[in-house]
């Protein structure tokens, strides 16, 4: 669960941890605003922050309590209950992993979001990227991408600091211009 954010490039192959000055190298103010320049090192943090790594935890622990509480109670439990349970496991186990071990990544290609299964559809390249917009919530801000092929937006969740920063320049440099 540790949010450190690795910086790949060729003059920098280190991990850099958040509060580090350094983390912020990657947006650099100075380059011309275009995404595949603001990123020319890639960004890589954490797809969930602490917070709902630490619900899920509770929840998973919760879960368990449940379980062996319900045995306590009905006593015995056939087989085929125990496999039925099992294989009910198996999806809130990987999308589970997926919460505490995934990743964003932001680099001079676009936005990736690693997700179990190897499901296609949270590959955005930036020529593809029409609208963007930061949603700050209570728990788990996101940002959420509308490309400019048909279809629904893909969300990134905020998994540190460093995250919400480029997720909020990204924001900025997509708002629409008045005038």
């Amino acid at each position: 669960m540790s949010d450190v954010v690795a910086q790949s490039g060729p003059s920098n192959d280190r991990a850099v941890h958040p509060s580090d000055s350094l983390s912020y190298e990657t947006l650099d103010p100075s380059v011309e605003l275009l995404p595949d320049r603001m990123f020319a090192k890639a960004l890589i943090g954490p797809s969930y922050s602490r917070g709902i790594k630490f619900l899920l935890l509770g929840m998973l622990t919760q879960m368990a309590m449940l379980a062996f509480s319900t045995r306590e109670r009905w006593g015995a439990i056939s087989w085929e209950l125990w496999l039925f349970i099992a294989l009910a496991m198996i999806p809130v186990i990987s999308w589970s992993w997926y919460i505490l071990m995934g990743k964003t990544t932001l680099d001079h290609k676009g936005l990736r979001r690693q997700v179990p299964f190897n499901q296609t559809g949270y590959d955005v390249r930036w020529h593809e990227v029409a609208a963007v917009r930061y949603l700050k919530l209570p728990i788990g801000s996101r940002l959420i991408v509308k490309t400019s092929s048909p279809g629904p937006a893909k969300t990134f969740q905020v998994g540190n600091d460093v995250m919400r920063e480029a997720f909020l320049r990204l924001e900025a440099l997509y708002k629409p211009h008045k005038g």
